[in-house]
């Protein structure tokens, strides 16, 4: 029983050698256009998050860090004029990240899934 539960815990435990690497979610739509989320977590602790749709492609560069067992914060860095004004930038420059396995991450609505090597 004791074992049972050790295991389900510790597969639920965010384990910081695990993460970093790249994730992406592909969303076709019937527009004509693609939607693709990409994030790429360093082991150095900076990450890069990119949304690219139609002709915007919004992007974020900053830290992450882990919170609790399962949450990972991505910190946006601070944007400098006349980036804050482009379509494509990023007005949330936090996000909360729930990790749901070592090759799977859920993002606000989109399930991120761990990148081919």
């Amino acid at each position: 029983m004791y074992f049972i539960l050790f295991f389900l815990i510790s597969c639920a435990t965010v384990h910081l050698e695990d993460m970093p690497g790249g994730y992406y979610k592909k969303y076709h739509q019937k527009r004509g256009y693609d939607q693709v989320i990409s994030l790429t977590l360093h082991k150095d602790s900076v990450f890069i998050l990119s949304d690219k749709w139609f002709e915007i492609n919004s992007t974020c560069t900053g830290k992450w860090f882990v919170v609790s067992k399962d949450t990972i914060v991505l910190r946006c860095f601070d944007e400098k004029f006349p980036a804050q004004i482009s379509s494509g930038y990023l007005n949330e420059r936090e996000k909360k990240i729930i990790v749901l396995g070592k090759n799977k991450l859920k993002l606000d609505n989109s399930f991120l899934k761990r990148s081919k090597k």
